[in-house]
């Protein structure tokens, strides 16, 4: 493969872990990165994105509430919830901390963004915590890349 091409796998998982980390994960998996390469893109990602949507996340969700409303007639206000959503118990028992912690692997770099700036976060503190979950999953996403899926799934598929 030309060296330039790789740059841009790199920079694909990169961009998707941005945006989803699981989904960045498994396309390094795909692509069959080592553990440095699989270890970096989607750490460099998740942060890039978690600090992309802290900034600029505002400015996001309100443009998209002008286009929503262009295209409805009558924008009607959500039933409240009846039970308290997992984003809201997290936040609950462990604050940032748990909520950066499960950014990575069960919301996104955009929805744990929003959970944090949602309740009133400072943005610095938001971008440190997320460095850090992400600095700490990262590696552990890298370590996927050290097992032979292929042979396993031979070995039970035939």
């Amino acid at each position: 493969m030309e060296a330039w091409m790789k740059w841009w796998d790199y920079a694909g998982v990169a961009a998707l872990s941005g945006f989803k980390f699981v989904p960045g994960v498994l396309a390094a998996l795909a692509l069959k990165m080592n553990f440095w390469e699989t270890t970096l893109c989607t750490g460099v990602g998740g942060v890039a994105g978690s600090t992309f949507f802290t900034y600029f996340g505002k400015q996001i969700a309100l443009g998209m509430a002008k286009l929503r409303a262009r295209f409805t007639r009558r924008p009607t206000a959500p039933p409240p919830p009846k039970a308290e959503t997992l984003a809201q118990k997290v936040w609950r028992k462990y604050g940032l901390t748990g909520v950066a912690a499960l950014t990575p692997p069960i919301f996104s770099p955009p929805i744990g963004t929003a959970i944090a700036l949602g309740f009133g976060t400072p943005p610095r503190k938001i971008v440190a915590h997320m460095g850090v979950s992400f600095a700490v999953w990262a590696p552990i996403s890298g370590t996927l890349t050290l097992f032979d899926y292929h042979a396993a799934w031979r070995a039970f598929f035939g």
